[in-house]
């Protein structure tokens, strides 16, 4: 519970990483009741200072209305915010949306280079997963 507490005071003190994870734990009931309504809010904040992850979470409840209400031009405005700050499920997401026009005039061209950025970007992973781990001896 202290850590749990911990996460709380330094959200409300700001702190962009508290933030998403008390979204997190609203979202997803860790440690507390779920509330989707608190989980949107602490998401909001966290993606406003830039946060990729809440960036995309917050984008999700928009596009979905999980909180109750849908937001299409907000929920891809902040997907696309997400994808800027290098969260791949955001340019995975982006790219579904302009391929079937939801929320965004469909476009099959930016569809399509929305998919291969976020395949160079899981091979680069892939790559950089695999040389820390041949530095550290594993094979």
């Amino acid at each position: 519970m202290e850590s749990v507490m911990a996460i709380f005071k330094g959200a409300e003190q700001g702190k962009r990483e508290n933030q998403y994870l008390t979204g997190e734990k609203y979202f997803y009931g860790l440690g507390v009741e779920t509330d989707v309504n608190a989980a949107e809010n602490w998401y909001k904040r966290a993606a406003k200072g830039g946060h990729a992850a809440a960036a995309y979470m917050y984008g999700y409840i928009m596009l979905t209305g999980l909180s109750g209400k849908v937001d299409l031009k907000r929920g891809n405005r902040y997907i696309k915010k997400a994808a800027d700050l290098g969260d791949r499920n955001a340019v995975l997401m982006l790219a579904r949306n302009y391929y079937y026009g939801y929320g965004v005039k469909k476009n099959d061209r930016k569809a399509y280079r929305l998919w291969q950025k976020a395949r160079r970007r899981a091979a680069r992973r892939r790559n950089t997963i695999s040389d820390s781990a041949m530095k550290r001896g594993f094979t």
